[in-house]
């Protein structure tokens, strides 16, 4: 087709959608618009985490955009099985914001989850538009722990650093029974602005006293997977060489002799104890990068939910993670 042609011809629907949100993204966020964690913000190749963020209060966020259900019949399931619904707005994209009543269990609720037929419908908490938040990837989770265990461990030793709004675990099968040693936790910056400055790449497991909880972040120290050492990433381990790592410094021309290795910073473990508890003296944390109405590809295995003009709950996940288990850890 000609360039003349191809001006001819009306742009889709699909390309028109396009420019809208691009647009929307350059004016900012508008009232009761969900803001997204641009990618550039996580420490890796992860997906984007989003934030949905609404004005009303006592809400949850509803998925049902994989069951093709009409309004009608997403009402009378919310009807049928929560008695201390209040309110519900349901979104053309299938989801729904449904308000409680202030004596709801919201965590319990949202930890719970719904199942329509043979369909998990995935529900998640929303925050004020005042909520600011650091994200902090978890990885080296003992497999030889449960999904509770692993989660009651990282709350006691995270919470140390400053308050968690939310931790989430990675599964490797639908029925969230065999997790996959990853998760993520997100940090309210409100309440604790110095979390950054207290973070380290290595936090000692209480239950494992041989193993650390890895994390990672924007910003953050360079620490091996392999050799559990600062300084360096596992690509450049020089304790990997024989396994083509040195192969590879070599095509780079970096040294392959171990004298020749740059020297590794000692790691530093830390433990719930040593997590300094004072913050005034310390410069707050730089905020995390957000931008408004991004264009996110759709995953409905997911626990993060596309789009939703006017709520927003804290979700997080991978572009290949089959699904995940929101453990919320404040009250409504």
């Amino acid at each position: 087709m000609s360039n003349a042609a191809q001006a001819a011809t009306p742009p889709s629907t699909a390309a028109r959608a396009g420019s809208r949100q691009y647009a929307q993204a350059a004016r900012g966020p508008a009232p009761g618009k969900p803001r997204y964690f641009t990618k550039s913000m996580l420490s890796d190749e992860e997906a984007p985490v989003k934030i949905f963020q609404t004005v009303q209060r006592n809400t949850l966020v509803f998925d049902f955009s994989s069951s093709e259900m009409e309004e009608k019949e997403i009402c009378r399931v919310l009807r049928e099985n929560y008695e201390k619904a209040a309110g519900v707005e349901i979104r053309s994209n299938g989801q729904a914001l449904v308000s409680f009543k202030r004596d709801a269990d919201l965590a319990t609720i949202a930890m719970n989850g719904l199942t329509v037929g043979n369909r998990a419908v995935t529900i998640s908490r929303t925050c004020s538009h005042s909520a600011k938040f650091f994200l902090v990837t978890i990885m080296d989770i003992p497999l030889c722990m449960t999904a509770n265990e692993a989660a009651d461990s990282l709350k006691k030793c995270l919470s140390a650093f400053g308050k968690l709004a939310d931790l989430r675990l990675c599964f490797a099968d639908e029925d969230r029974y065999f997790h996959t040693a990853k998760g993520y936790a997100l940090f309210d910056l409100t309440a604790s602005p110095n979390v950054e400055k207290k973070l380290t790449t290595l936090v000692k497991v209480p239950e494992e006293p041989d193993m650390n909880y890895m994390l990672s972040w924007k910003g953050a120290e360079k620490t091996c997977r392999y050799c559990k050492q600062t300084g360096h990433f596992l690509s450049t381990c020089p304790q990997r060489r024989g396994r083509g790592a040195g192969a590879k410094r070599r095509r780079q021309g970096e040294p392959t002799q171990p004298g020749n290795a740059e020297p590794s910073v000692e790691p530093r473990p830390a433990t719930p104890q040593s997590a300094s508890a004072d913050n005034a003296t310390q410069p707050p944390a730089p905020q995390a990068e957000q931008a408004s109405e991004a264009a996110l590809p759709s995953n409905p295995q997911s626990a993060a939910a596309d789009d939703l003009p006017s709520s927003a709950p804290v979700t997080c996940g991978p572009p290949t993670a089959r699904d995940l288990l929101a453990i919320h850890l404040t009250p409504p």
